[in-house]
């Protein structure tokens, strides 16, 4: 055959492949407004995420679509008791399709709307719920030959959603205070910007983040840069409109793994440096309820 002609050959056919991969998002999109494809493929995936973390996990659909990206409605992840650890009303993700290679899975925007997650210890249990999710993560890590997970999105929203941190192996006696073995977060509504997960690893900045918990204290505002991983926490910038009180401090938690967290006050170092800063001693009740007797104010 004439070079020409193979030239030519090979043109075509490399027109003819982008022609099919062009055409891919549209008919995809056009195959998902089915609402029978979204609760088939919504089932589908159900059936790889129960598989693969060995919990109970229900989707009620799963679209599809070019321009606004994926959406899943009706997520819940049971733990191993059989009680709700995640639920998603609403999950909204629009990835970057052309970056996905080089970080992982990449999105432009993520939006959870009327999301749950409970997170805690049951009674005469050692490790809380979320380490059995936990763990079918790592297994995948360490059969990758030493890969690691990767998200990232560049921002990421929450609205009407909770937030719960129990632990049945403790009992606080605060009166009307916080109970720290039965902490509640409602009412959250958050705005992050440059998300990233890597393994078990957060990097992210709050630009917004108003929740009330069940104690009756109320964040107005907060925003700050937040570095989390397993070996300490650290808020840097950190601006909080907090009851009556208005914090501008850096904050940093540094302890040895996730798990000193189960001792809070033996295992976790606390180092604060404030930058003015106005504190209503009465807002202190909320985590000690003594503190309500006193109306002074400072700074």
């Amino acid at each position: 055959m004439p070079r020409k002609n193979r030239t030519k050959k090979f043109r075509r056919l490399l027109l003819n492949a982008i022609l099919i991969l062009l055409a891919i998002p549209p008919a995809l999109t056009f195959l998902f407004r089915d609402p029978m494809v979204q609760t088939l493929s919504a089932k589908m995936l159900t059936s790889v995420l129960s598989n693969k973390t060995g919990l109970h996990t229900e989707i009620q659909t799963l679209k599809l679509d070019i321009f606004s990206g994926i959406e899943i409605r009706g997520l819940r992840m049971d733990d191993h008791r059989g009680n709700p650890m995640i639920q998603v009303k609403r999950l909204q993700a629009k990835p970057v399709y052309a970056d996905w290679g080089l970080f992982g899975l990449l999105f432009r925007e993520v939006e959870l709307e009327g999301a749950g997650f409970s997170y805690g210890r049951y009674k005469g249990e050692e490790e809380f719920n979320f380490t059995k999710l936990l763990d079918s993560f790592q297994d995948t890590t360490q059969s990758g030959g030493g890969g690691s997970f990767k998200l990232k999105s560049r921002k990421l929203k929450l609205t009407a959603s909770k937030f719960h941190l129990f632990d049945e192996n403790k009992e606080y006696n605060n009166g009307i205070s916080m109970d720290y073995a039965d902490i509640l977060l409602d009412s959250i509504n958050l705005e992050m910007t440059d998300f990233k997960i890597i393994n078990d690893s957060l990097n992210f900045r709050i630009d917004s983040l108003s929740v009330r918990e069940q104690c009756g204290i109320v964040i107005h505002k907060m925003s700050a840069d937040f570095i989390m991983s397993s070996s300490g926490l650290h808020a840097k910038g950190l601006r909080m409109e907090i009851a009556q009180s208005t914090l501008d401090l850096d904050l940093d938690f540094n302890y040895s793994s996730y798990k000193s967290f189960s001792y809070f006050i033996d295992s976790v170092e606390m180092v604060g440096n404030f930058r003015p800063t106005i504190l209503q001693m009465g807002d202190l009740g909320y985590f000690a309820e003594i503190m309500f007797q006193m109306p002074n104010k400072i700074g």
